[in-house]
């Protein structure tokens, strides 16, 4: 099975990306490429993405290719050297620092800045607007490190990358760090429940240890509120403590970037095989995708 027959289903695909340069972009140009001709397909970011160079590495990004017939949410700043290339729909009136979010058709193929709103709930009206102009694949790119978009999602990508660390061990280590945290279990019953509204950080749960000796349930809204490292986690169970959540964070596949922009280039098979010992999802290398589609 290819990554696109295990997509295919879902309506809002969103990609989460466990650092920058994890290959986001490039999976949202091969998704689009792999439903342009089936679907109506709509693109959005949350957040800023598609720059042309990397504010943090200053390298130049792969840019996202749009196609005659799709629905394209950004801010208006991001358009105005292509104003022949598209058809405004409608004004958002989402406010960010680029402008306000709007919503285009492209009536001639280009390459585009995606630059979505930033907030969450914004984020979930806008994906209601989209769907409202019959697009049968909406396509939300996220930022490095952000998960809160993935929960607005029928299904998410997870991509992890090189770009993490030079030493494949850390980018191991700290993938299945973060595959412990977007698989907690859903929140049932504890002995005792602490209940937290907004972000769950190593100091709370520090504190929980020195103030609780007994057992205790913390609860939180989803994973993408959750910015706790390995060690405190690990301390936090082995003191008859747990985490669960009231909302998961679907996902359907891993993709793999084995390619650094600082230089570093792991070996992909050894790079996979190990990812695929982590995570009990399929692990696809788009660029090996690529080359398969077009044999």
């Amino acid at each position: 099975m290819n990554l696109t027959k295990i997509i295919t289903p879902h309506q809002v695909i969103g990609t989460l990306g466990i650092c920058k340069n994890a290959g986001k972009t490039t999976v949202i140009n091969y998704l689009i490429e792999q439903f342009i001709d089936t679907d109506i397909v709509a693109i959005t970011s949350i957040g800023l993405d598609g720059e042309l160079v990397d504010a943090v590495t200053n390298l130049k990004k792969p840019r996202i290719h749009v196609y005659e017939g799709m629905i394209v949410a950004t801010c208006n700043q991001c358009l105005q050297f292509n104003e022949i290339y598209y058809e405004i729909l409608e004004d958002t009136k989402m406010s960010t620092p680029l402008g306000n979010v709007i919503i285009i058709k492209v009536v001639k193929g280009f390459e585009v800045v995606v630059a979505g709103p930033s907030m969450v709930v914004e984020m979930k009206r806008l994906i209601v607007k989209l769907k409202k102009y019959n697009c049968t694949k909406i396509l939300v790119d996220g930022a490095a490190g952000r998960l809160s978009h993935g929960v607005l999602c029928d299904t998410n990508i997870l991509a992890i990358g090189a770009a993490l660390s030079n030493n494949m061990h850390n980018v191991i280590k700290e993938t299945a760090h973060k595959w412990t945290l977007l698989n907690l279990p859903i929140m049932g019953e504890g002995n005792k429940q602490y209940v937290f509204n907004g972000a769950l950080c190593d100091e709370d749960l520090l504190e929980l240890i020195h103030k609780e000796k007994g057992e205790k349930l913390v609860v939180v809204k989803d994973p993408a509120a959750i910015f706790v490292s390995e060690k405190v986690l690990h301390k936090f169970r082995r003191r008859n403590g747990a985490i669960k959540v009231l909302k998961t964070i679907p996902i359907a596949a891993v993709t793999i970037n084995p390619m650094s922009p600082y230089g570093k280039w792991f070996d992909k098979v050894k790079f996979k095989n190990e990812i695929e010992g982590i995570c009990d999802l399929p692990v696809f290398n788009i660029w090996d995708e690529k080359v398969n589609d077009d044999e």
